[in-house]
């Protein structure tokens, strides 16, 4: 039934049916503002209020504008088919990340449990989620216990279930800290990546102690952080790259420039020379003259 509702009455932060990204963004802000909610929410009224089943973010951005009433669909329990509906509109739109797959499938295996075999081609099709993950509860919940900041950074950055996996290998105090790391800084998903390599590798081999203590005050952004990582992660990085630097200085000269790969993760380096339309034959042959070739092997050695 459509209904006129009270947004004070909307539990707002109701995450009981949310399965979509964390994406209140300005242009969703602005069309809201603008235009009003063009897509109608659907509500389970419980006692005097009302949770979603959808449109989490819409009726968010709704109160925070202050909008007074929102119409809306009403219903006594959850619907089953209008939930699975709601799904598949925001898989087709992109709308869903890893963790909210998960949750759509717990979802559906709780409340849902007459409604689909959640083992069917059809549903895995659907769903496009690891056949572990549908297969064991215990791996999924596993996910889905992850700390929030965390989740909601898997979910945006559409992060891989064989990242995910290894964040789940580790203990709490790990995914506590890396889920801070993802609230504290903007972190790319390729060094996000490299980051939970390192971390596993380091919590094996030395434990957590020297990750635990790490200090942020001077950690500006994701690419300071995966430095101070990498040190703790191989030792002798420091060292190297001091006489990597060194190296680098000896080569380069005017007119010529030199690339090493700042975390040794290529197995080459660039030289590059810089000549102008108005440089003759004999001053790059110049420039080319003086690279020794003892101190190019060197370097190479690094890598």
């Amino acid at each position: 039934m459509e209904e006129l509702i009270d947004i004070d009455l909307i539990d707002v932060n109701d995450q009981t049916f949310r399965i979509s990204r964390n994406a209140a963004d300005k242009t969703l802000y602005d069309s809201i503002n603008n235009n009003g909610m063009l897509e109608k929410p659907l509500l389970v009224k419980r006692g005097e209020r009302y949770t979603p089943l959808n449109c989490h973010n819409r009726i968010k951005i709704c109160s925070e504008l202050q909008i007074k009433k929102i119409n809306a669909l009403v219903f006594s329990s959850p619907d089953a088919g209008l939930f699975f509906d709601n799904l598949v509109l925001k898989l087709y739109r992109n709308e869903v990340g890893p963790t909210g797959r998960l949750k759509a499938l717990s979802i559906m295996e709780s409340q849902f449990p007459e409604f689909i075999d959640i083992n069917s081609g059809r549903f895995r099709k659907i769903i496009g989620l690891p056949g572990e993950y549908i297969d064991d509860i215990v791996k999924r919940d596993m996910v889905i216990g992850l700390p929030a900041d965390l989740l909601e950074y898997l979910d945006i950055r559409d992060v891989s279930f064989k990242v995910i996996k290894d964040i789940t290998a580790m203990g709490r105090d790990l995914q506590e800290l890396i889920s801070r790391w993802t609230d504290l800084l903007p972190i790319r998903v390729n060094i996000f990546k490299k980051i939970v390599d390192h971390v596993f590798d380091i919590s094996r081999r030395d434990g957590v102690e020297s990750l635990l203590s790490l200090n942020m005050e001077d950690i500006r952004d994701d690419s300071a952080l995966y430095e101070e990582i990498f040190k703790i992660r191989y030792p002798a990085y420091s060292s190297i790259n001091k006489c990597s630097g060194e190296l680098v200085e000896k080569i380069k000269a005017p007119g010529l420039s030199v690339d090493f790969p700042e975390f040794m993760e290529k197995d080459y380096i660039t030289l590059k020379l810089n000549i102008s339309k108005r440089s003759s034959p004999g001053e790059w042959r110049k420039i080319l003259s003086i690279i020794n070739d003892e101190e190019i092997r060197e370097l190479l050695d690094i890598l």
